[in-house]
C-alpha cells in the first residue's frame, strides 16, 4: 500500500478543512513546494494535492502551484477538487500531474470521465465520496442520491485507474478509517481503491495495509491532518505499512 501525504491548496496555502467546511480551516504552511519536498525526502512515492478554491468555487485556482511541485519533485502527483470540465482537467495533466481525480463530474458528467479516462490511460482516478453513504458532491456541500456501491461500479465500466473514497464525517477527525466501508467497496469493484478520510495514527494504517477481501487490497492511503500535526510520521508510517505487509504475505 502507498501512502499519499496530502496537500490542500487554498490561495497558494497548505491548508485542512474538517469535514470540507470553510469556517474550520487551519493553515499549515505558506510553502507547499517546501512541504511536498519534505514528504520526498521521507521516502513517499506519491503525494494527493487538492485544489481547494476549484473545489468550493472561490474565483481562484491553484494550477501554477500545482505545476511548482511537479517540476520540483520527482514525486508520482495525484491532482483533485473541482476539476469538472475538460479544461480544468487537461490544465493539470498539462501541469505535471501524474493523475487527476475527478469528483462532482463522475455525478454530473460522466461522458466526460469516459472520455478522458480512454484519452489518458491511466491517468484518471474518480473520488467517491461519501456522507452516511449517499455521495457528496461540489465539495461535499450537496448529495447526489446514490450510494458510494453504485456509483463506484457505474465508474469502473468507464476505465478510471483507481477510486479515491473518502468518507467525509471522519475527515480531519482522527478518528480511524470508514474500514466497513472500504471492505465493501473492495467486494463491489476491481479497480484500485484509495482510502481517505480519518487516518489519525500508523496503527491506522497498518490497518489498512493489512486489511482484504477476496484477494484484494486498499492500494494506497491519502493522509493529511495527522501528518500535519505530529500524529504520523511520513518515514516511519511507510516503515511500518511495508512490514505489516511483509508479515502478512501474499493473498
Amino acid at each position: 500500500m502507498d501512502l499519499y501525504p496530502a496537500i490542500d491548496l487554498l490561495g497558494g496555502r497548505c491548508v485542512r478543512l474538517q469535514q470540507g467546511r470553510l469556517d474550520d480551516l487551519t493553515v499549515y504552511d505558506d510553502d507547499p513546494l517546501a512541504r511536498a519536498q519534505s514528504f520526498e525526502s521521507a521516502g513517499a512515492l506519491w503525494l494527493h494535492v487538492v485544489d481547494l478554491d476549484r473545489a468550493l468555487e472561490t474565483g481562484r485556482e491553484n494550477s501554477a502551484t500545482v505545476a511548482t511541485i511537479c517540476q520540483g519533485t520527482r514525486l508520482h502527483v495525484q491532482v483533485g477538487g473541482g476539476l469538472r470540465t475538460e479544461e480544468a482537467c487537461e490544465t493539470m495533466l498539462d501541469c505535471g500531474a501524474d493523475r487527476i481525480v475527478l469528483g462532482t463530474a463522475a455525478i454530473e458528467d460522466p461522458d466526460l470521465v469516459e472520455r478522458l479516462a480512454r484519452r489518458h490511460p491511466e491517468r484518471v482516478a474518480a473520488a467517491v465520496d461519501s456522507l452516511g453513504g449517499e455521495v457528496a458532491v461540489r465539495g461535499w456541500q450537496e448529495g447526489a442520491g446514490t450510494t458510494v456501491e453504485t456509483l463506484a461500479r457505474r465508474l469502473e465500466g468507464m476505465g478510471i485507474a483507481a477510486l479515491l473514497a473518502t468518507e467525509v464525517s471522519r475527515d480531519g477527525m482522527l478518528s480511524g478509517p470508514d474500514v466497513e466501508g472500504l471492505v465493501r467497496l473492495l467486494v463491489a469493484v476491481a479497480v484500485p481503491v484509495l482510502a481517505s478520510g480519518g487516518v489519525g495514527s500508523i496503527d491506522d494504517l497498518v490497518t489498512l495495509a493489512t486489511l482484504h477481501r477476496n484477494g484484494r487490497r486498499i492500494a494506497g492511503a491519502v493522509v493529511g491532518k495527522a501528518i500535519y500535526e505530529g500524529h504520523v510520521d511520513v518515514e516511519g508510517a511507510i516503515a511500518a505499512m511495508a512490514a505489516a505487509e511483509e508479515a502478512v504475505g501474499d493473498l
